[in-house]
C-alpha cells in the first residue's frame, strides 16, 4: 500500500486555481514523482523498521503526512524558486526527519502500545539524518 499517491502530492503542490500536470512546465514527469514517493517510503521504512512492521498496511495518517513532507521538500525547490518556498522545503524536511527520529527513538508512537503491528520487522536499523541532510539554495547548480 502506497504511503502517498501522486494525486495527493499533486493537490498539495499546486495552486488552487491550477492543476499540476506531471511532465508539463516545471513539474517533473510522473515516473520521477513515483521515484520520489518510493524514496520517501524507503526513508520512512528505514527509520521505523525496528519498531513497526514495514511497509505499513494500513498506512497511519502520520506516515502519509511524513511522506508528503519528504516529497514536498524534494519538489518545492524544483517547482518554485522563491526564498519562501525554499524555506518551506527546508521546514518540511526538518519536520519529517524530526518526527521519524522520534518514532525511531520510541518517543512517538504511531499506534496504541497493544497494537500487534508494532512488533518490528528484524533487528534495529539506525538511520541518521546526518546522512540525509538536505541543503536548499536559490543558486543554479550547472
Amino acid at each position: 500500500m502506497a504511503y502517498l499517491t501522486a494525486d495527493e502530492l499533486q493537490t498539495k503542490l499546486g495552486h488552487p486555481q491550477e492543476r499540476v500536470v506531471w511532465g508539463q512546465g516545471v513539474f517533473p514527469a510522473a515516473t520521477r514523482v513515483a521515484e520520489l514517493i518510493a524514496g520517501a517510503e524507503r526513508t520512512i521504512d528505514g527509520y521505523c523498521r525496528a519498531r513497526y512492521t514495514v511497509p505499513f498496511s494500513p498506512v497511519p495518517e502520520d506516515i502519509s503526512l511524513i511522506c508528503l513532507s519528504l516529497c514536498l521538500a524534494e519538489l518545492l525547490p524544483a517547482v518554485h524558486t522563491s526564498k519562501d518556498q525554499l524555506e518551506r522545503a527546508q521546514f518540511e524536511w526538518k519536520k519529517a526527519i524530526a518526527k521519524l527520529e522520534a518514532i525511531q527513538a520510541g518517543d512517538y508512537s504511531l499506534q496504541d502500545d497493544d497494537d500487534a503491528s508494532a512488533s518490528g520487522s528484524g533487528g534495529p536499523v539506525i538511520v541518521s539524518a546526518a546522512a540525509t541532510e538536505r541543503y536548499f539554495s536559490m543558486e543554479d547548480e550547472h
